[in-house]
C-alpha cells in the first residue's frame, strides 16, 4: 500500500525455481521516472524535466508534457547548432545523446523528425569578404557557391546571413529601377514591313523633343518616402551638338503647373552628344540646396533646354503612375499632350520617366540597400554601417535561387563579410 518503498518483499506462492522466477516474474513499481535530463557527449544538460514524468490523458505528442503513453517531444535544434553550426569547420563530429533519470525506470530515445541543414561560408579568391560597387542606383547579383548536390537532389537555401559594411550618404534615389520606356511591339513572327525589316523591339513608341522653344513639365509622384528633393535623374538622348539643361520646379495649381517655386531651380547641366547617336543615358540634375516637398501635393518639374536638343522617351502610365505630362514653351503655359498620347484609347497613355533624388523623413528612414534571393519576394533592408551590421535573409520555402540580389538606392560601395549560406537538399523535380 506504500507509494514508495526503500525495500520490497515479494512472496511467490507457487512452486518455482530461480530460473523461472528470473524469466517469468515481472514487477511494476508504482513510482514514475523523475528528474530527466538530456546530455550531448557528457556535457551539461541541454534539456531537463524536473519531477516525475507524469502522463496526461491524450495520445497526442507535444513539447509541453508527456502523453498517456509516457512520451513527449524535445527539440535539440539549438543545442546541436551550438556544436555544429561552424561555417568554417570541415571535419566530422560524433554526437552521443544520453537520457538519464534520478529514479529507475524504462527510458528510451527515438527520432521523431530530422531535417539536416548545411552551412557554407562564401569564399572570394581565398577571402571571406567582397565589395559591390554601384556607380549609380540599380541592382547587382552575386552568385552563391555551394557544394554539388547528391544525385537526384537539389539545393534549397533556408537562410542567408552576412555582415554589411558601408558609409551611405543621406540621399536616396526613387525608384532605383525603371521606369522603362514604352516600346514598339515587334511584328508577328518577327517579320518587318517592306523587305522584312520592321521596327526593332527596343524602339521607343513615343518621345518628346526638347529644345530652346519646346519644353516639358512632369508631375512628381506623390508619396511620403521623400521629405526633401535634392535632384532628379532623367533618361535622355542628346543631339549631335550637345545640350544644356536645367530643371525648374513649379507649384501645382488647380489644373497643372501654376508658378515656379522660389529657390527651386537646378544648376545648369552641360551634356555631350549621345554615343552612339540616339542612345539614351540616365543623367543627374542637382538643385543648389534641398527643396522641401509636400508629399500630398508634389510639384511639377519643368525641363528647359537652353542650347541644343534632347529626346525623352515616354513610359506607359501603368509603369510611371503619377508622372503626368504637360508641354509648352519654357515659361508656359503648359498644355496636356494630344488625346492620342494622354488617354487609354490612344496610341499611348503616356507619362514621364524620371527618378527622384532626395532625403527620407527622419522618422521614416529608407535603407540604402535591399537584399533578396534573385526572383524571390522575400527581401530585407540592408542598414549598412562603417563597423558592420548583421543581416539575415529568410527566403520563401519554394526558392531554389543561388543568386544574392542587392538593390541600391544610389551610388556607393557595399562591403559584404562572412556570407553564410544555410541550405538543405531536396528531391529534384523531374
Amino acid at each position: 500500500a506504500e507509494v514508495r518503498s526503500e525495500r520490497l518483499l515479494v512472496t511467490v506462492t507457487a512452486a518455482a525455481n530461480a530460473s523461472t522466477i528470473g524469466g517469468d516474474l515481472e514487477l511494476e513499481l508504482p513510482e514514475l521516472p523523475a528528474d530527466l535530463a538530456l546530455r550531448i557527449n557528457d556535457g551539461a544538460p541541454v534539456w531537463t524535466h524536473n519531477g516525475p514524468a507524469q502522463a496526461n490523458n491524450s495520445e497526442a505528442l507535444g513539447y509541453d508534457s508527456f502523453n498517456k503513453n509516457g512520451e513527449r517531444l524535445v527539440s535539440l535544434t539549438d543545442a546541436l547548432n551550438a556544436l555544429l553550426a561552424d561555417p568554417l569547420a570541415t571535419d566530422s563530429l560524433t554526437l552521443d545523446i544520453t537520457l538519464s533519470a534520478k529514479v529507475p525506470g524504462v527510458l528510451s530515445l527515438t527520432t521523431a523528425s530530422t531535417e539536416l541543414w548545411r552551412i557554407t561560408r562564401q569564399q572570394f579568391a581565398g577571402d571571406t569578404s567582397t565589395t559591390l560597387v554601384f556607380a549609380a542606383e540599380g541592382r547587382q547579383t552575386l552568385a552563391l557557391q555551394l557544394p554539388a548536390p547528391a544525385p537526384g537532389q537539389r539545393q534549397r537555401v533556408k537562410q542567408l546571413r552576412f555582415t554589411a559594411l558601408a558609409t551611405p550618404g543621406p540621399d536616396r534615389v526613387l525608384p532605383p529601377e525603371g521606369p522603362a520606356p514604352a516600346l514598339v511591339p515587334p511584328l508577328a513572327g518577327g517579320a518587318g514591313g517592306a523587305g522584312g525589316a520592321g521596327p526593332a523591339a527596343a524602339t521607343p513608341l513615343a518621345d518628346l523633343l526638347l529644345d530652346a522653344d519646346r519644353a516639358a513639365a512632369v508631375r512628381l509622384p506623390a508619396g511620403p518616402r521623400l521629405a526633401e528633393l535634392t535632384g532628379l535623374r532623367l533618361p535622355l538622348a542628346v543631339g549631335a551638338d550637345g545640350a544644356e539643361l536645367r530643371v525648374v520646379l513649379w507649384r501645382h495649381g488647380i489644373d497643372g503647373p501654376d508658378q515656379p517655386l522660389p529657390g527651386a531651380t537646378s544648376e545648369p547641366l552641360t551634356l555631350a552628344a549621345s554615343s552612339p547617336a540616339g542612345a539614351e543615358a540616365w543623367v543627374t540634375v542637382n538643385f543648389a540646396k534641398p527643396v522641401p516637398i509636400d508629399p500630398h501635393s508634389p510639384p511639377w518639374a519643368a525641363l528647359l533646354v537652353s542650347r541644343g536638343s534632347l529626346s525623352w522617351a515616354l513610359a506607359r502610365r501603368s509603369d510611371a503612375p503619377g508622372c503626368e505630362l504637360r508641354r509648352g514653351p519654357p515659361n508656359g503655359p503648359w498644355r496636356p499632350l494630344p488625346a492620342a498620347f494622354s488617354t487609354p484609347a490612344g496610341v499611348l497613355d503616356a507619362c514621364g520617366r524620371l527618378r527622384r533624388i532626395g532625403r527620407a523623413p527622419k522618422d521614416q528612414p529608407l535603407a540604402p540597400w535591399w537584399a533578396n534571393l534573385d526572383g524571390d519576394s522575400q527581401r530585407v533592408p540592408v542598414p549598412a554601417t562603417p563597423k558592420g551590421a548583421s543581416v539575415q535573409l529568410l527566403p520563401s520555402s519554394g526558392s531554389t535561387s543561388q543568386l544574392l540580389s542587392v538593390l541600391a538606392h544610389g551610388a556607393g560601395s557595399l562591403g559584404l563579410r562572412d556570407i553564410d549560406v544555410v541550405w538543405a537538399e531536396a528531391a529534384a523535380v523531374s
